[in-house]
């Protein structure tokens, strides 16, 4: 039980981490596009590409977190039944 309780703290820190770090890109790109607007357009579409590949990050992160959790009440449902 403390190894699990410890892995699910670990997972819950990096995935934190990893939601933290596309998120505060975003801001960054989008705060800095708000207020300076760049005249130049290649830097323009450049921040814009990267925040997009940014959001794509966190959609892949989501999709990641729905398979886990559909995994895990698939094991639970099985292991119920055993039961």
């Amino acid at each position: 039980m403390k190894a699990n309780e410890q892995f699910r703290r670990e997972f819950l820190q990096n995935l934190s981490h990893e939601f933290k770090t596309p998120i505060f890109t975003i801001q960054s790109y989008v705060d800095t596009l708000l207020q300076d607007e760049p005249e130049n357009p290649v830097l323009r579409r450049k921040f814009l590409e990267k925040t997009a590949k940014n959001v794509d990050r966190l959609t892949n992160l989501l999709a990641d977190l729905d398979e886990i959790s559909s995994l895990e009440r698939g094991s639970w449902f099985w292991l119920k039944r055993i039961l």
